[in-house]
Parts: structure tokens; sequence; C-alpha cells
């Protein structure tokens, strides 16, 4: 019986921190994202005039809805993203 709970708080354990390494890796894509997409607004002319804090807004909100339809398509993962972070090292 003790090794059941054992198994079970051991289980628990893992889902947690699988769970805290796929907040992890959004927010590390969200923010990898929301600078790539301000830095490529910077090519445009109308928008370089633009408030920079406009931008970011923008840059941001933008960069959410594109992860939200990766992972609503499932075409990107904790392991995908790990292994892009390891080869642009």
């Amino acid at each position: 019986m003790a090794s059941n709970s054992i198994i079970s708080s051991e289980l628990q354990e893992e889902s947690k921190e699988h769970s805290e390494n796929e907040l992890k890796v959004q927010q590390y894509l969200i923010e990898k994202m929301t600078v790539y997409l301000a830095k490529m607004s910077m090519h445009d002319v109308d928008l370089c005039a633009k408030p920079p804090s406009l931008l970011a807004v923008g840059a941001i909100y933008v960069a959410l809805k594109i992860c939200e339809q990766l992972k609503r398509k499932d075409l990107i993962n904790s392991t995908v993203v790990t292994k892009l972070i390891q080869v642009s090292h």
C-alpha cells in the first residue's frame, strides 16, 4: 500500500516538472518570436515612424497569436524547441 502512494507521488512530481518545463518553453518561444517580429517591423519605413510602445504591443500580440495557433495544431512542443535552442547556440 505504501509503495502505491510513493509511486503516485513520484508520478505527480514528474507531471509537475513536465508542466513547468512546457511553460518555460512556451515563454521562451513567445519572447523570441516577439523580438523577431519587433526587429522585422524596423524594415518597414511606415512602421519605423510608429511609437516603440505601439510596435512592442503589436509584436507581443502577434507572437501570442502565432504561438496559440502552433499549440493548437501541435506542430511544436518542448522537444522541438529544445532542439532548436541547441542548434542555435
